[in-house]
C-alpha cells in the first residue's frame, strides 16, 4: 500500500498483474499518471481491494475488472478517468460491495448491469462526473447504504432511495 506520497510518480506497472496472491492494490495521494493495466484482470482470482484513487490516472476504466470475482471495494476517484463505466461490473453481483468512481470525467449512461448488483453492494458513488441519459430503473431493486448521482447530466428517471441527486 502506498499512501499519500506525492513524491511517488510514474505509471503502473503492467506487472503487477503477474502477481497472482495480491489481495490489496492500494496507491493513494501520488502523483501517478497513465492509464490503469488491463493486465489488473488478471489477478481474478485474489484481488478484493482496488484503490487508485486521488492520483493523476487517465484513460478508461479496464473493461477486464469485470473479472475481479474476488472484488469488494473499487475505488478509482479523484483521477481523470474516462470513458464509460463499464458494463462488466454488473458481473461482480457476489462479493463487490462499494464502487467510488466520483470526480473523474467518466461519460455515457450507468450501465443497467450495476442493477445486478443488489446482493451486496452498499456503496455506489458516481457524482461528479459527465453521466447522462436516463437513470436506469434497474437501480432501484439496489438497498445502499450510501448512493451519490450528483452533479451529472441525467435527463430523467427515478432516483433510488438514499441516493443524492
Amino acid at each position: 500500500m502506498l499512501y499519500a506520497n506525492p513524491n511517488l510518480s510514474g505509471t503502473l506497472p503492467t506487472e503487477l498483474g503477474n502477481l497472482q496472491y495480491l489481495w490489496n492494490l492500494a496507491i493513494v495521494g501520488t502523483n501517478v499518471t497513465g492509464h490503469i493495466p488491463s493486465e489488473f484482470g488478471l489477478l481474478s482470482s485474489s484481488l478484493a481491494i482496488v484503490e487508485l484513487w486521488a492520483n493523476q490516472l487517465t484513460g478508461p476504466i479496464p473493461t477486464e475488472f469485470g473479472s475481479l470475482t474476488e472484488l469488494r471495494i473499487l475505488a478509482l476517484s479523484l483521477n481523470n478517468l474516462t470513458g464509460t463505466i463499464p458494463t462488466e461490473l454488473g458481473l461482480l453481483s457476489n462479493n463487490l460491495n462499494m464502487i467510488y468512481l466520483h470526480d473523474n470525467n467518466v461519460t455515457g449512461e450507468i450501465p443497467t448491469e450495476l442493477g445486478l448488483l443488489s446482493a451486496n453492494l452498499q456503496v455506489l458513488d458516481i457524482s461528479n462526473n459527465q453521466l447522462d441519459n436516463e437513470i436506469p430503473s434497474e437501480l432501484l431493486s439496489l438497498e445502499l447504504e450510501f448512493c451519490s448521482l450528483a452533479n451529472n447530466s441525467f435527463s430523467g428517471g427515478k432516483v433510488p432511495g438514499n441516493c443524492i441527486s
